[in-house]
Order: C-alpha cells, then structure tokens, then sequence
C-alpha cells in the first residue's frame, strides 16, 4: 500500500468518523426537519467513507476519468476501426 493510498483510507476513516458525529448528534433538540437532513448528511458522509477506506486512491482517479475524455476512448477507437475498409472488427454480440 502506497503513501497517498494510506492517505485516502484515513481521509476515508476520518469522514466516516464525521459521519458518526453528525449521526449520534441528531437525538438533540433541534428546529423542524433539521434532524432529517443531519441524517440524509450522515448518511452520505458515511457511505463517502466506506468507498474510501475500501477503495482508497481508485476513486479520485475514477472522478478524474470519468470528467476527461478517457471514457469515451474505446468507443471511438472502435469507430475509427469500422470506417476503415477492409479491416475487419471482433463483433460485440
């Protein structure tokens, strides 16, 4: 496991911990429907963190290729292929 892979695993653990905060902190009074969006807020911190402590370092760099024009690589590749006569292309099913 890589420095920067550790980093985002504690990144991971600590909004996770964050997560717990916000979640064990709702039973206070509160004004009207603030205490269900503490919770939707828990919820998603929480899930945030176990992505991170699970995935560590893969998933800035899923956000970073889903933003560049990377995903889109293969099927353009492909299309450069079938425009090409006489090549012949593995067919998808």
């Amino acid at each position: 496991m890589t420095t920067r892979d550790l980093a985002w695993r504690i990144a991971g653990v600590a909004v996770f911990g964050l997560a717990c905060t916000i979640g064990s902190r709702r039973d206070l009074p509160s004004p009207h429907g603030i205490d269900t969006l503490l919770g939707l807020v828990a919820f998603v911190l929480a899930v945030a963190g176990v992505v991170l402590i699970v995935q560590g370092k893969r998933v800035p760099m899923a956000f970073r290729v889903e933003r560049s024009g990377h995903r889109n690589l293969v099927a353009a590749i492909r299309g450069q292929r079938r425009q090409r006569p006489g090549v012949k292309t593995h067919s998808t099913r």
